[in-house]
Parts: C-alpha cells; structure tokens; sequence
C-alpha cells in the first residue's frame, strides 16, 4: 500500500502543474484567439465537470469498491470482475453520450449562446467538437478513478502531467504553425483525449491484481452497489447544477466576450478547488479502507489532521485570492481595466470556493460510509432555489450576482449543515472540526488583509510578483502554525499521523 503522504504529494504535483499551465497559458488564448473563443474554451472546461455526472455514479463507485476490495483482502479476481462489470456499463454509455453532444450543438449555439464576432457556423462547429473533445476524454476520468482506489496516484499524476503540457501547452504552437482558430484548438483537444484515454486504461489494466485471468460480468455485484451508485449520480447531477449555475446562466444573459471575462475570474478561482483536489483524491481511498476495517479510532485522528492541514493550504490561498484579486488579476492579464472589471467577482468566487473545499472531506467521509442521502437532498433542494435565484440575481447585478448566490449557498452549508452530518458520521468532530479548519483560515486572512492595509503593491511586474510572493509566504506561514497549534502537533507528528 503507497504511504498516502507520497499520493498526497504527487496529487498537489500534478494538480500544481495542470493549474500552472492552464493560468499561464489563459493570456495566450485570449490574444491568439479572442475573448469569444476563449468564453468557448470556458464552456468547454464547465462541460468537463459533466464527466462526473453523465457516468451515473460509475468512476466514484469504482474508486470506492477497488479500496475496499484492497482493505478486506479480498480474491485477486474479484478486483478485476469489478472493473469489468463497471466498464461494460461504461463504455456503451459514453457512445450514447457521445450522439446527442453532437446533436445539441446546433441547438445550443443559435437558442443558447449571444456571440457577438463569431458567426453562428463557427460557434456550432465549435460546440460539436467539445462534445467530441468531452467523450474523447471521458474514459480517462472513468479510467482515474480505478488508479485513485488502487492508490497508484504517483504513476497517474505522472500520466495526467504529460498531458496537460500536450493538451495545454503543445497546442500554442500548433495553432501558431495552422491557424489560431478555436476550431483547431478544440481539434487538438480530440486528439490528446484519445491518447490519453487509452493510456489510462491500459495503466490501469496494468495495476489490477490478477489481470492474467480472464474477468466475468457480476450481476450480483450490480445489484449490491446499485443505490450506493445511483445516489452519487443524484449527487454528482444537483452538484455539477449547483457548481456550474453560474456559467450556464451568464453564457445566456451575457455577450460571449462578457462571459469570457467571468471565465477567466472562475478560472483563478479554480486554483482553489486545485488545493483541495489533492487531500481529496488520495484521503477518500484511504478512509474507505478505515471505514472498511472498522478502526474508528485511526479514522478519527487522520480525518481531524487532513482537514486542519487542507484548511492551511486553503486558506492561505483563499486569503491571497480575496484580498489581493485586482493586483492578481492585473499581473495576469496586463489589463487594468479587465481587472478592475473582474476582481470583485475573483474575490467572491474564491470565498464560495473556499467554504466548498473546507467541506469536502466530510463528503469524503460521507462516501467511504456509504451514507450519502443526506448530501443527495440537500443538493437537490439548493439546486431548485439556485437556478431562479442564479437568474434573477444575474439579470439584475450581472457577474457579481451570480457570484454571490454561490457564496451564499457554501456559507449556508458551512454553517448549519455541517455540524449535522458531523453528529451523524463521527460524534466527536461535531463541533470541533471548527475548530480544526477555521484558526488556520483566519490567521491567513489577517495577515494577508494587515499587508493589504500596510502596503501598496508595486506596478512593475517583478516587483509585485516579490511582493505578492512574499505576502504569500506569511500567510502561509500563519496559517501552518495555527493549524500546528490547535492540533498539537509538531510537523513531523503529522506525517505520522497521515502515514500511520
């Protein structure tokens, strides 16, 4: 079994990567393309989030299963008849999928989209070719999630590096070669989704214990993990409304160049989820393993450390992105007025982001139990209140409006949700999971909001990247010590912890 601080760190490598490549790269797409093209790379982005809903629960259920399996020892066959059955669902599902992405790109671009420079021919082809890029690389997400639960997150990390910098990066210099068209970067796109999805299946394949012999459908194991897989396709679907609400309101109310700027608030903001996306990856297997092995006790240790240390993380991060979001934002794009025009909206999206990630490993928790109904109806409920409050708010204050209504709902959760699902899963951290995620947070935000009072940042570029760094760097600092200190641990208490 991998020491989980190896997956975790693999995870923030690769995670630190895909987000380094996707912020610096984001400027370059704007001028080689256009801020309509790139408002079309956004809906591509928010149409990705789609794989965790369309698969029905499948990659999820597989990660779960595969962990378990490892955790009780189970035959080396079995691992394999699980992948097998799951993937024989799968495989027709995308196809299906696949035709009608292709068949509502029409519909979406003339009923849907407002472009403004692009003509109505472009923006259909370029929305049938996301939908060819998404199925494309749907079996590489299915194909994750088995590696996630096998703990093999070094090799996948690996694996997905490779292609973000093909994906990302490589396609700079085809368009410049070709032609910079968004036709031709979503074309790219096809091609390294391909690649990738056979590559992930065959590491995969690789990983299985007892891949030499030959795998049978299990029928009975459908019917055993039927509920567990369609309540997180409930959850995945309620989620992915109320994560992408926002996008899917502003690509109809707004221009396609004004949606483009609220992407590019939403895709620093992201960098968030990126910090949070590590600590969930390699903890979800290894709760299900505790969970699966009934010790409570180790259970309860690891889960209060990892939250505490992804509230650092966070909320230095989170701190930086709110407080300093004009000077991030005017770095980035060498646009004062853009910045100005998006920073309020960088700000509010980064706190909603923050609050969502401080929660996610209590649905890590809820995944590794089983007990996911909560979480089903819960969502279910914010869906059907966010959409006419996403649309009233929108019409009436624009970008901030749909932004606010997200923080609203993840502030709601944070404080009144939470605590419930706590007394339900694990008694003891009902109210003291506060106590392990908020002194972190708030002692990053103090010193990034002292710096903000105490200094200007400089308008060169190398001064206010050292600037910003150094900020930065002490809020982090605080953040790590505060988390040390409610925990009552010294750093290398805490590899211990996490290793255990």
């Amino acid at each position: 079994m991998a020491k989980l601080r190896h997956n975790v760190v693999a995870n923030f490598i690769g995670q630190g990567w895909l987000a380094l490549v996707s912020v610096l790269f984001a400027p370059v797409y704007i001028r080689m393309l256009g801020m309509e093209a790139y408002a079309l790379i956004g809906i591509y982005l928010s149409m990705q989030a789609l794989l965790f809903v369309l698969d029905l629960g499948l990659s999820a259920t597989l990660t779960r299963e595969l962990a378990r399996h490892a955790a009780a020892s189970h035959d080396t066959r079995s691992a394999h008849d699980v992948f097998h059955t799951i993937e024989r669902l799968f495989l027709p599902l995308c196809a299906i999928i696949t035709t009608i992405a292709v068949f509502a790109s029409d519909a979406i671009a003339s009923k849907w989209l407002q472009p403004v420079a692009l003509d109505h021919s472009q923006v259909v082809t370029a929305m049938t070719l996301i939908g060819l890029a998404i199925a494309a690389q749907w079996p590489s997400a299915f194909y994750a999630g088995g590696l996630v639960g096998l703990e093999r997150q070094v090799k996948l990390n690996a694996a997905s590096i490779i292609f973000a910098t093909l994906r990302w990066a490589a396609v700079v210099p085809i368009m410049w070669l070709t032609k910079p068209s968004i036709e031709v970067f979503l074309t790219w796109q096809i091609v390294v989704s391909v690649l990738q999805s056979l590559l992930m299946r065959r590491l995969l394949l690789q990983a299985l214990p007892g891949h030499n012999r030959k795998p049978r459908f299990d029928r009975d194991f459908l019917r055993s993990v039927r509920g567990f897989t369609l309540g997180l396709f409930g959850i995945a679907f309620v989620s992915f409304v109320l994560v992408q609400i926002d996008r899917i309101v502003l690509s109809h109310v707004l221009p396609l160049d004004k949606f483009g700027h609220y992407v590019l608030a939403a895709t620093a903001a992201g960098l968030l989820s990126r910090s949070v996306y590590p600590f969930f990856t390699a903890l979800y297997p290894r709760y299900s393993r505790l969970v699966a092995s009934g010790d409570r006790a180790k259970l309860s240790r690891l889960y209060r450390v990892s939250n505490s240390l992804m509230a650092s993380l966070g909320g230095a991060l989170a701190a930086m992105t709110c407080v300093f979001s004009y000077d991030i934002l005017r770095l980035w794009t060498s646009n004062p007025i853009l910045a100005t025009e998006t920073a309020p909206v960088l700000s509010l999206l980064a706190a909603g982001m923050l609050l969502s990630g401080l929660m996610s490993l209590l649905y890590a928790l809820q995944l590794a139990h089983g007990w996911i109904r909560p979480t089903l109806w819960l969502n279910t409920i914010y869906a059907i209140a966010m959409v006419p409050a996403t649309f009233w708010m929108a019409q009436r204050h624009g970008m901030v409006g749909a932004a606010s209504c997200w923080l609203g709902v993840n502030l709601f959760s944070f404080v009144f949700v939470v605590p419930l699902l706590h007394h339900r899963l694990m008694p003891t951290a009902t109210y003291g999971w506060y106590w392990d995620v908020l002194p972190p947070v708030v002692a990053a935000f103090l010193v990034a909001l002292v710096a903000r009072v105490l200094i200007t940042v400089p308008t060169t570029i190398v001064a206010a990247i050292l600037c910003l760094a150094c900020v930065s760097a002490l809020s982090l600092a605080a953040s790590v010590l505060a988390s040390l200190a409610t925990q009552r641990l010294s750093l290398s208490n805490v590899f211990r912890t996490i290793d255990g």
